[in-house]
Order: C-alpha cells, then structure tokens, then sequence
C-alpha cells in the first residue's frame, strides 16, 4: 500500500510540474524526462536512436548498396536482427570486391561475433593489415561490441599490433601478447607492456609475474624478488597464493637464505597442489642446513604410499641421501628397493602415455579441466595414470580452455550453418560461408586438441627422463654405501686386535640410539609433516670393554 501510494503521488506531483513549468522549460525538458524515463525502463533514448539512425545512414553511404539482397541484409542488420543479416551475405557480396576489402572484412567479423562467434570474428577483424583502412564507422561498432574483458580476447591467434590498442584497450593487448611472452630475451618487450597498464589491475599482475619467472630464469633473482614482493601486496592478482610462496621460497633458496626458505616453504598448506614440491624442496633446505635428521623426517612423509603418484623420484634420492649421511645402511637399503618398486610400473605407465596420450584418464582430465583448473585431489584413482605435473602445466589449461571454446563456436556453427540450409532453398549459396566458418572451426577445435595430447607427451617424457636421472643418482649413492661398508668392516677388523668396537647410531646401535618414529605400520593424517629424528649419535664408535673371560 505504501508503495502503490508513493507512485501516485509521484505521478500526480510530476503532472502538476508538467503543467506549471510547460511555458518556462517547453519542450525540451520534455524530451529529457523522456530519456530519463527511457533509460530506467531499458529503452532506447532520442540520443541513442539519433546515433543509430545516422550510424545506418553512414553505413548505407559507405556500403553503396545495390540489388535487393544488399538491401536486405542491411535492413536486418540496422534492425539487429544479425542472424538473419548473415545468411545474405554472400549472395549479396560474395561476388563483389567488396567483401575482400577492409570494411568488407570488418563488417564480416562484426556478423560472426554478433551471431556468437567472437573468437572468429575477431580473428577475421584483426587479418586486416591497418586498422587505419577500416572506416571510423566499423570501429565505433566493433569498440562497442568487443570489450576490454571479453572471453575471447584469451583465445585469439593473431600478432598484436599497437594500432589495435588504440581501439580496443590495454587490456585486450596483454590478454592477446603476454600469452606469447616467455624467453628471457623478451623481457624489454615485457617490461614496456607492464608501462601501458594501470595500477592494482588483473593485467599489471599477470605481466609483473611472468617478469618474475623471467628474471629468476636469468639469475637476476634480487630483481625478481623485488617485483615479487610488490605483486604479493597487490589487489586483483589472478596468481595463486601458494604459488607466489613457492617462487619466493625458491629465490631465497637460490641467493642462500636458507633459514628464511624454509620459513616460507612451511607456509605452503596441506591442501595445496604445491605442498608435496614445498616439502621436497624443505628437506633440500634442511640439507644445505647439514640437518640429515630434519630431512628425515621430511622425506619420511612424502614418500608415503598414499602420495603414490604426486611425490617425484627426488625425494626417494634425498632420503637414501640422509640415511647415507646417518649411516642407516639397512634404511638406505629399503629406499633403493622401494624407488625400484615404485618408479618400475610408474616408467611402465609413462611410457604407455608417451605414445598415445588419448587415453580415457587423460579423456576425464581434460573433461574436467574445460570449465576451471583441476587439482590434484580431484584425479582420484587417475593420478596414478597421468604425468605428475598435468595440473599445473598452464599451456594445457590454456589450450583445454581453447578446445572448448572453439567446440563452442563450432556448435553455433553447426546450427546457423542448418538454419542457413532453409535460406538457401530460396537463395543458393547463402550457406556456402557458414559451411566454411564451421570447417575452418573445426580444424582449430582438431588442433587444439593435438596440441593437449602433445604437451601431456611431452610431460611424459619429462618425468621418464626425470625417474632416469634419479636412478642414474641413486646408483651412486648404493656405490658410496658398499664403500663405507667395506670401510667400517676394514676398521672394526684393525681394533679386534685390541678392543671390539660397538658403532652407535641407526647401525649396530643400541635401542636409545635408534631411529624412532609415532607410527610405522600406520600413519595418521596428523602426523603427516610432523616427525621428528635425533640422530646426534649417529655414526660414531667407540671401544668396548669386554666381559671377564672373554677371549
């Protein structure tokens, strides 16, 4: 009741205003309540419908239309009915040299990103040398169609030119061209992209990060650091959080800060895609720290038979390395025969993917990946069937999300290209362009697809040739274990002659001096990452005194 009677109050005072205020205003204030009114309501105001009408005008001057079927594409497309405004087009400008020129090629791209077909559109836009042969009419069209932020400035395969920025945008410019910078000899290029962004925005970080990797790669890592540090502070930054610790841990690692590195490695969480590498790389930490008993107790979790699958061979080489240095030699003995268990079927699997990536756990995956990126928890039982780093390669999300977003395009494709058919009947040739646009998606949508399966090949053999080279370490680490066997046989044989020797520690040593842990049979997720060794006696000897009698 209150609000039924608020508008009629409203309603009655504005008519009385319209009256007492007609002779002072006329009819000008008029057409602006007009407007105002029109714009709450979603309509289309005298202004917007004085700019339609002369933007049709100057299209029609600029198209020169003549024949009927000109005539009717253009009265669908000032109409916005672009649909139907597509499927004349080539009966009435195929065979004209129009349609080849760069308005012809600009008002095409306008009719496929209308119709849904963005990244085509645009594509076909953007073939066109110099945006400056492109009247001033097609792109006050195309700047109110294709903003900034739309989806399909991420997909787009076209070489960025400056001229383009100047209609479009810095942000569609760094969704385009960051996705092609990444050598170190791109950094200038890299560095002068950052300049034409604006600050706290999602496209000023993605290129602050992407010039961290690149300083880190040419060990600059002070620099990176600085950038690092700056984008870890900023608003709107689409990196992850565990990721950007990660790198800093990394470059602390790197310049020798080791005691700050290991601080950041543990604040990586559990439930982080990047915790299993966090912990690998703090038992590295530990080890630069001459803490052999920390490394143990590191690698003692990640080697667990539930991370199967997400614990790389490194790790199984850097805990036989710590039982070394302790010398645990039964341990290290146990950590050769279990890296050969599992890395022997793990090879067996990888080099299955190797040669045929199309596989059905690989079919999921990329199901899955389609809409948003994948963790590792949620392969489930297909970890074990795919390379250890898929979901974290950012080139195979990109070219999932590509796929899908051209299979997309390609359905549209599929049903204008049928509802063409029935034009057709009236007009031969009116489908002859859709067909084409949806053979042409296609062959993107095939492409894109090769190009997953070549990178999860690709990542295959990374982690073939990474198991390899673990192996070719570990048989080092066995030789360096029967040479200190031999050693301490040849010692412990010199003191027989005077006193038997007892060796303390994690070999022949006494039950206080042993490696203990809460649980070895079962292990409690609370556990995890929270074992602790002391192996302070570890490798020592020392004489012992014999019983009376003895001989």
């Amino acid at each position: 009741m209150r609000l039924r009677s608020a508008v009629q109050l409203g309603v009655r005072f504005g008519c009385v205003f319209a009256v007492s205020g007609a002779a002072v205003f006329g009819a000008a204030v008029g057409a602006r309540a007009e407007d105002d009114l029109l714009k709450l309501l979603g309509g289309e105001t005298t202004a917007q419908k004085q700019a339609t009408t002369q933007s049709a005008s100057e299209l029609r001057l600029l198209l020169q239309v003549e024949g009927p079927e000109a005539q009717i594409f253009l009265s669908h497309f000032e109409s916005g009915d672009f649909e139907r405004a597509l499927f004349p087009w080539p009966v009435a400008f195929g065979g004209k040299a129009f349609a080849a020129t760069p308005n012809g090629r600009a008002l095409y791209g306008i009719l496929l990103f209308k119709n849904g077909l963005a990244i085509s559109g645009l594509e076909t836009l953007m073939s066109v040398e110099r945006s400056s042969d492109i009247s001033p009419v097609l792109l006050k069209m195309w700047k109110e169609v294709a903003n900034d932020q739309h989806p399909a400035w991420s997909f787009v395969k076209v070489n960025w030119r400056t001229e383009w920025t100047e209609i479009f945008g810095v942000a569609a410019e760094v969704r385009v061209s960051a996705r092609g910078i990444y050598g170190a000899e791109q950094m200038d290029q890299l560095k002068e992209l950052i300049k034409k962004t604006t600050i706290n925005t999602s496209e000023r970080a993605l290129l602050q990060w992407q010039l961290v990797l690149g300083l880190a790669l040419t060990d600059k890592a002070g620099e990176a650091a600085q950038v690092l540090a700056n984008l870890m502070k900023a608003p709107n930054n689409p990196v992850s959080v565990d990721l950007m610790t990660m790198t800093a841990a990394r470059l602390l690692f790197q310049n020798g800060y080791m005691d700050a590195a290991a601080q950041y490695y543990q604040k990586v969480p559990k439930s982080s895609d990047y915790w299993i590498d966090a912990q690998e790389e703090l038992a590295w930490t530990e080890m630069r720290r001459a803490r052999p008993q920390n490394v143990l107790a590191v690698t003692k979790t990640i080697t667990q038979p539930v991370f199967q699958g997400q614990t790389g061979p490194e790790s199984h080489f850097l805990r036989a390395l710590a039982q070394l240095k302790v010398c645990d030699y039964p341990a290290v003995v146990e950590s050769l025969g279990q890296f050969r268990d599992r890395f022997r079927s793990r090879t067996a699997q990888l080099l299955v993917l190797k040669e045929n990536a199309d596989s059905p756990a690989v079919g999921r995956f990329i199901q899955s990946a389609r809409q948003k990126p994948v963790q590792l928890t949620q392969l489930k039982g297909d970890i074990h069937l795919l390379p250890r780093l898929i979901t974290r390669d950012y080139s195979i999300r990109n070219l999932v999300q590509m796929g899908a977003a051209m299979e997309s395009e390609g359905r549209l494709a599929e049903q204008l290209f049928l509802r063409a058919m029935g034009y057709e009947a009236m007009q031969p040739g009116a489908a002859t362009h859709l067909a084409e646009a949806k053979k042409q998606i296609e062959a993107r949508v095939q492409s894109a697809q090769e190009a997953v399966y070549a990178a999860i090949k690709r990542l295959a053999e990374d982690e073939i040739q990474e198991i390899s080279a673990q192996l070719q370490k570990l048989h080092i680490v066995e030789a360096e274990l029967l040479q200190q066997i031999s050693v301490a046989e040849k010692r412990i044989a010199a003191t027989r002659t005077s006193q038997p020797s007892e060796r303390k520690g994690t070999t022949g040593s006494q039950s206080r001096d042993t490696l203990s842990f809460p649980a070895e049979k079962e292990i409690w997720f609370d556990e995890l990452a929270h074992f602790n060794v002391d192996i302070k006696k570890g490798c020592q000897a020392k004489a012992v005194a014999q019983p009376k009698g003895a001989m």
